[in-house]
């Protein structure tokens, strides 16, 4: 008989980069799962190589290596058969692995899934081949492309964050795609957090501006210096607006440099970020790297027109004229006419911030997880039934039945 599975079977454990809270996007899904998961009673763990000191998040620590050049990334360096050996010290016996980057980490998460017999699922939250045309290196593109078709293809199931993402994953022969967005707090991000004081800090005497903001970490393949160019232009054609940039990242003295009239605020979360999202007046996002857009999200729910480039996860979110402005990354005229239109038509403006509220609230963090559990146990059911096939079917065609070996210690496995 098939095991059927429910939330409270299902002992999950995730292999990330990164636990630090609100070091980027995928960090605050991250936090999001783990606060679904204590609330319905779900059984995680979090294997990673970088986490805050008290974080309140069940989680391994590896032993890790400094990524040059990316802000306190780090890449595992820990063999699996040590990190299998750590999860039966905790004694977490997991029914599925979860895994949230192909690097290093994720491959020994794909070991010890297989060593366990257990399903292994991924999310795609970064599409790095998309990077490589920022830092030089484009050729590279199409060997990275097959090594994640390999590893994505290894998983029971890949989740993809975004429809369009979804289709070109699978024109690039990724199988098993199922799609699930990511969602956005609706309480912690609304309109109601704006705040006149905080114009008033910003704008000083100069109240009547406009407020443009970005939001989101200060590295080049965020498309940066076309936000710069663009920032440039604006600051040059119009006295009315006023460019605010929230983030840090190994760009941001060059970009202060390049917008010397921009405000740069670093990095914020909590309550401060939701009321300069709500106390904002456009939301300006040109990146072409995004899997999903959390930050896009954020804005809309917060009732922000967005800007956004016809490309990755933030294209899918923003419906172009009606929420905001969907434009060719590299179309600098385009950006400044939508820029113009959102600047001087004050009640289309009104009209596009009201909608973008309206659209965020079908991202509801609750029912996205609900999705992502309901996947867990489809996928937990499907591994068992084709396991008891598979068992059957050796069972009638040899005539010995032989055990595969047990596994008494680390040194059985070859990392």
């Amino acid at each position: 008989m098939n095991a059927q599975y429910s939330p409270k079977h299902q002992r999950v454990v995730h292999f990330c980069g990164t636990i630090e809270r609100n070091k980027d996007g995928v960090t605050r899904v991250l936090s999001k799962i783990h606060d679904y998961n204590v609330d319905q009673a779900i059984a995680s763990l979090f294997v990673t190589a970088s986490a805050d000191e008290n974080s309140e998040m069940p989680h391994i620590t590896v032993t890790g290596i400094d990524i040059p050049h990316y802000d306190g990334y780090k890449l595992s360096i820990t063999p699996a058969r040590i990190i299998h050996r750590e999860l039966r010290q905790e004694q977490f016996q997991p029914s599925l692995v979860h895994l949230h980057s192909p690097c290093t980490l994720g491959r020994a998460g794909q070991k010890i899934s297989k060593w366990l017999d257990i399903p292994c699922v991924a999310t795609y939250h970064t599409d790095f081949p998309s990077y490589l045309k920022y830092h030089g290196v484009s050729h590279l593109e199409q060997p990275l492309r097959v090594f994640l078709r390999r590893f994505y293809n290894r998983c029971y199931a890949t989740l993809v964050p975004s429809q369009s993402l979804s289709r070109s994953l699978r024109e690039s022969g990724i199988e098993n795609i199922h799609y699930i967005p990511h969602g956005v707090d609706n309480l912690f991000f609304h309109p109601n957090f704006r705040s006149q004081a905080w114009r008033d800090a910003m704008l000083g005497a100069n109240s009547d501006k406009k407020i443009i903001l970005y939001v989101g970490r200060l590295v080049w393949e965020k498309n940066l210096k076309f936000l710069a160019e663009l920032v440039s232009d604006i600051s040059g054609e119009r006295t009315d607006t006023q460019v605010v940039i929230v983030g840090t990242g190994p760009a941001e003295n060059t970009l202060r440099a390049m917008m010397p009239k921009a405000i740069f605020l670093g990095l914020k979360s909590g309550y401060d970020l939701s009321e300069i999202y709500a106390s904002s007046d456009i939301f300006l996002f040109p990146s072409d790297t995004e899997t999903f857009g959390n930050v896009t999200l954020e804005a809309l729910a917060s009732g922000l027109p967005c800007v956004v480039a016809d490309a990755g996860g933030s294209s899918d979110l923003v419906c172009h004229g009606a929420t905001g402005f969907v434009i060719c990354s590299q179309q600098r005229n385009d950006w400044k006419a939508a820029l113009k239109m959102l600047l001087d038509d004050a009640p289309k403006r009104k009209s596009i911030a009201n909608a973008a509220f309206e659209q965020a609230q079908n991202y509801r963090w609750e029912n996205i997880l609900a999705q992502m559990q309901t996947l867990y146990t489809g996928v937990q059911e499907e591994y068992q039934r084709r396991h008891t096939q598979t068992c059957h079917l050796v069972l009638i065609s040899s005539p010995l039945a032989v055990s595969p070996p047990a596994i008494s210690s680390a040194s059985s496995y070859s990392a």
